[in-house]
């Protein structure tokens, strides 16, 4: 196992922070706290190896593992992702989501094969040494891309923005980057996940032929990734010595510092600055003042709900859905017609699984780069607008008890926080334990609030794939009739453009625009609780002191400078990390 120090490091300054948190504002800054604290101590780093059919994944997994247990001839429909764990006790562990669904020996995988549409995945534990050394990184062997069209998709997006490196391997018979590979990798580099593209099968043909599909393939990552310096390498059943320096030389410090240190900063901050806040409430000396500063959050808290009822009104015209609407549609069209080549040979060969998976996987690849940072765009001018209400307020404030404290921004960067934290989580799929038995009801709100700003990609792919899944095999159906009876490839051509191709998007056109209606009225009431929920802890937190105040009040000029030094530990602390 590599020795994470960033981990240890990490959990300590957590564990310093946790008590302040409590004196910050109770069980709500505490559960950020624990929630983040949980991450880091279970947090892994999943390296998915993707290829299609025949690419040699199990393969080379075989090899690196030194025994032949994964299946090289599995059919494509019943092809799973599956992990590779080191465990004393070997067993299989089938999994839907996050629900264990049943558990296996080594030796069924058969019985695995034949309820493989149960499952998203598989944790294959096995006594291997390889794996112990790996840890906490974790080898994930991905279905084909040809496989059954719902298991191919359920991994993807199961694990697409969960990998922390990704490994994929293009056939040397291949010799050349498939459209398939090249639509994978376009996904993978638009979630912003790192890869290393290796060719497999270099037995199988004479070394200059191998050299050669190397800087082919090379240079056609180099074309495609403007800018980044793609490694390629190569593999064979007999030589993975190349991939074992990979994962040797993987940084997992450095990918765990990418990953868990800006919320950890995050949620330092957050704390230091409600201990900051708190404090100046105790030093005010006049109480209408402090009642004036609560009676302005319920102001804001009015002008929240305003604010989400004006934003709901017309989503199209503020968000300007329907240009966006047709960026995607026209995308979807410039594709399937890019690769009609490729579609129309899998209909003459009366492949029609092939052609759904091709289709679906074409639609994928188009919608995740038409909205590209389109969606993280509506992000922001949501947020800005529910920022410019609390920053309203903000002068009233400062003109009371709030003189030296930035209220617009502390509720903001509080928000913010939830956010980054919320989409640590949900990529971290051992994190959830402490989502269901541990986080408050006031911090919930502002957790949930990832299953629609970091997962919108998601969660209109599956909208829309679920639409394919639906409209494409009745369409096909009439596509391979035809191409039976008159297989010629003009013919065929001619189908394809001015029918088959016209229905689909016909059918996804008012699809589109409703997925995207749908996620920005999610996002706009999401936000709007959750701004109206870090109002309400600070109101509450600054109430308590209000009734403190009362019955202590001869101790509270001591009690605001020990929050102060609290907030000055706490910025000390953030200092080291």
């Amino acid at each position: 196992m590599q020795v994470i120090t960033e981990r240890a490091k990490y959990l300590q300054v957590l564990e310093q922070i946790a008590p302040l948190a409590q004196e910050a504002q109770g069980d709500a800054m505490v559960t950020r706290v624990n929630a983040l604290t949980d991450s880091v101590r279970t947090g892994e780093l999943l390296v998915p190896i993707i290829g299609g059919f025949s690419s040699g994944k199990s393969t080379l997994l075989n090899t690196l593992i030194g025994r032949q247990l994964l299946p090289t001839a599995i059919l494509p429909e019943t092809a799973l992702a599956a992990e590779l764990r080191y465990g004393e006790l070997e067993h299989i562990d089938a999994f839907n989501g996050q629900e264990l669904v049943h558990s296996f020996e080594l030796n069924q995988f058969e019985e695995i094969n034949q309820s493989s549409d149960k499952y998203t995945h598989l944790k294959i534990y096995l006594n291997c040494s390889l794996l112990r050394d790996l840890e906490p990184a974790i080898l994930v062997d991905m279905p084909g891309f040809e496989s059954q069209v719902d298991l191919h998709n359920k991994a993807i997006n199961y694990y697409l923005d969960k990998g922390a490196l990704y490994i994929g391997l293009i056939s040397c018979q291949e010799g050349t980057v498939t459209s398939s590979m090249m639509r994978q990798l376009e996904k993978i580099d638009g979630y912003g996940c790192p890869f290393h593209i290796f060719v497999s099968k270099t037995d199988l043909r004479p070394q200059n032929e191998v050299s050669a599909v190397v800087d082919e393939i090379k240079a056609q990552l180099e074309s495609l990734f403007f800018g980044q310096d793609i490694i390629v390498g190569s593999v064979n059943s007999k030589s993975v010595e190349q991939v074992n320096a990979l994962l040797a030389n993987i940084d997992c410090n450095d990918l765990f510092r990418n990953k868990f240190l800006a919320s950890i900063k995050q949620v330092g901050e957050a704390v230091s600055s409600e201990l900051k806040m708190q404090a100046s409430v105790l030093e005010q000396t006049e109480q209408e003042k402090i009642d004036q500063a609560i009676r302005s959050m319920n102001s804001a808290l009015s002008e929240l709900d305003k604010k989400q009822k004006s934003l709901s009104l017309n989503l199209d015209a503020q968000f300007n859905l329907s240009r966006l609407q047709k960026d995607v549609v026209d995308r979807v069209e410039s594709d399937l017609r890019a690769h009609e080549d490729q579609i129309i040979s899998l209909a003459i060969a009366g492949n029609m699984e092939g052609a759904q998976a091709t289709f679906t996987d074409i639609v994928h690849a188009s919608v995740v780069s038409a909205l590209n940072g389109k969606l993280e765009e509506i992000d922001q001018k949501i947020f800005e607008q529910y920022q410019a209400v609390v920053g309203s307020i903000d002068q009233s404030l400062k003109q009371n008890c709030f003189s030296s404290v930035d209220f617009c921004g502390q509720v903001s960067q509080l928000v913010r926080t939830d956010l980054n934290l919320s989409q640590l989580l949900v990529k971290d799929p051992n994190s959830n334990s402490c989502l269901a038995k541990d986080l408050s009801a006031t911090v919930l709100m502002g957790l949930t609030f990832l299953s629609n700003l970091t997962g919108p990609l998601k969660l209109i792919i599956s909208g829309i794939i679920t639409l394919l899944n639906n409209i494409l095999p009745g369409i096909l159906s009439k596509f391979f009739a035809k191409m039976n009876e008159e297989s010629i490839r003009a013919q065929a051509s001619e189908m394809l453009e001015n029918a088959f191709i016209p229905q689909v998007l016909n059918s996804l056109r008012p699809q589109v625009l409703s997925l995207l209606t749908q996620e920005v009225r999610n996002k706009i009431e999401v936000v709007s609780k959750s701004f109206a929920q870090v109002v309400k802890e600070k109101q509450a937190a600054m109430n308590a002191i209000v009734e403190q105040r009362k019955s202590e009040s001869a101790e509270q000029q001591a009690k605001a400078a020990e929050l102060k030094q609290a907030a000055a530990q706490i910025d000390n602390l953030l200092q080291t990390i």
